[in-house]
């Protein structure tokens, strides 16, 4: 079933109703669903599909060549001396009609022919422009997709006309293929395996969330039981180091010194493994909402890809109990009691502010928000320091938003130092308030939280993230 990627499948819908060329470079990280969303928008279009594997050039551009016979229902016997041969042959075959070219994996066939790029873009620059053909490189690679394809320093630079980085699924969306579960366990779901579909299809749903979790990260033979190595292992030729960081990172070390003190990497080398993880998305920088994140000094580092902070935190450092066949006592008394926590620490709070952004989209709230984010600081009136877990602002009005994933708190006592968070962000017009929580407040907290605020205020319990926009 094909869920999601609207925009995205307008935008090759839209690419294929002109009648220019048109050059797409399509990338994001592995089992993102690139391939799938490229099935679906070439379902009822005639296309050349060609996957580069890792193989070397001549297997490569034979498997191209294989891919035009088919497709142009050619004699077989037919080779091509190179890839710019290719690409031009298709050029004159199309006779001017609307021709996808399909192009995944092509780090794969890059890698393998330095001069394919060179010759993409001389077969670009002297035919392909001037014909209908719809080119598209997709990639999983994505420091290549970005540096060899889209770089300034490379031969296809300024050739593109359309790029799309694929990102994960929000919360919503991942929801859309687990339909069969509640909402909570969809969160939790969401907690483990991201917005990745290609995670979430791997989930037996005749099985319990618990029984699922266990399948797949506490068993050797389960299908994410190693699963980030594999993804580092892609994106770096020698992983160890930049394995180390996000091994700090995951154990709470989340500031430059911090990671050296931990991983004992050399301070001037640091930030040049940061970049490059940061580049790749697989870490992200985040910094007090409002701060200048050019000069700000209070940016923390975390693990940007659930599953990758999941597996980091519970699966890798119990990897030896787990070969011993232990993994599901592990998951019984190291993960699942703590399950609750791991979620309200990081993963509830993006899921709340996706919650906002989804709502304003559909606009929904008071306001057009300009920003987004989460505020820490010092509380220089109370001489400690506190947080704001999600902040929606525009050049007035603000959102300041609790997030609560707990079974049970002190309702009334949270509303009350929600409410109190007001005069660390004095300069608004008008404060909203929303309270994001796992189960419904209490009607008598609820009625409070209404009494005490003139402004519309929103309380959003886990069924409301999925079936209800904005509860005033």
């Amino acid at each position: 079933m094909f869920v999601g990627r609207e925009e995205q499948l307008g935008m090759l819908n839209k690419i294929y109703s002109t009648n220019s060329f048109e050059f797409l470079v399509l990338y994001g990280q592995r089992r993102i669903g690139k391939t799938t969303l490229l099935g679906e928008f070439i379902r009822t279009k005639e296309a050349i599909f060609f996957t580069a594997k890792e193989a070397n050039d001549k297997m490569n551009l034979q498997g191209f060549t294989d891919c035009i016979i088919d497709f142009f229902k050619l004699a077989s016997g037919i080779s091509f001396k190179s890839w710019q041969d290719a690409f031009e042959f298709i050029a004159k075959e199309s006779g001017g009609k609307k021709t996808i070219i399909v192009f995944d994996e092509y780090p794969y066939a890059a890698l393998a022919n330095k001069s394919l790029n060179s010759m993409l873009q001389i077969a670009i620059d002297h035919t392909l422009k001037n014909t209908s053909i719809k080119l598209i490189l997709s990639g999983s690679h994505v420091s290549f997709m970005e540096n060899d394809v889209l770089g300034n320093k490379s031969p296809l630079y300024g050739r593109r006309t359309r790029a799309i980085q694929l990102k994960q699924f929000d919360y919503y969306e991942a929801g859309l293929m687990l339909e069969e579960y509640s909402s909570i366990d969809k969160i939790q779901f969401y907690s483990v395996l991201g917005g990745v579909p290609y995670y979430i299809s791997l989930v037996d749903k005749s099985l319990t969330f618990e029984e699922n979790l266990v399948d797949m990260f506490f068993r050797i033979d389960g299908k994410l039981f190693d699963e980030p190595f594999f993804l580092m292992r892609e994106e770096f030729k020698e992983p160890a180091t930049y394995n180390s960081i996000i091994m700090a990172i995951a154990k709470g070390a989340n500031r430059p010194h911090d990671i050296q003190q931990v991983t004992g990497i050399d301070s001037n080398s640091t930030p040049f493994y940061l970049k490059q993880l940061l580049d790749i998305g697989f870490i992200r920088k985040v910094i007090p909402f409002g701060e200048n994140p050019l000069k700000s000094k209070k940016g923390i580092y975390e693990i940007a890809d659930n599953t990758f902070r999941f597996w980091y935190q519970y699966a890798y450092p119990n990897k030896s109990s787990i070969e011993l066949g232990f993994g599901d006592v592990i998951a019984q008394t190291k993960v699942l009691p703590y399950l609750d926590d791991f979620i309200g620490k990081t993963v509830f709070e993006s899921v709340s502010q996706q919650y906002l952004v989804r709502a304003s989209q559909k606009r929904l709230l008071p306001f057009t928000p300009t920003g987004i984010g989460k505020w820490w600081g010092n509380d220089k009136q109370e001489k400690k320091e506190t947080d704001i877990d999600v902040i929606l602002e525009s050049d007035k009005e603000v959102v300041l938003g609790e997030c609560k994933w707990r079974e049970s708190f002190p309702e009334i006592q949270d509303i009350d130092n929600l409410l109190d968070k007001k005069r660390l962000l004095p300069r608004y017009e008008k404060h909203h308030y929303a309270f994001f929580s796992k189960h419904p407040l209490s009607k008598k907290s609820s009625k409070y939280l209404r009494d005490a605020v003139k402004n519309p205020t929103y309380q959003i319990s886990t069924d409301d993230l999925f079936h209800k926009m904005i509860n005033y």
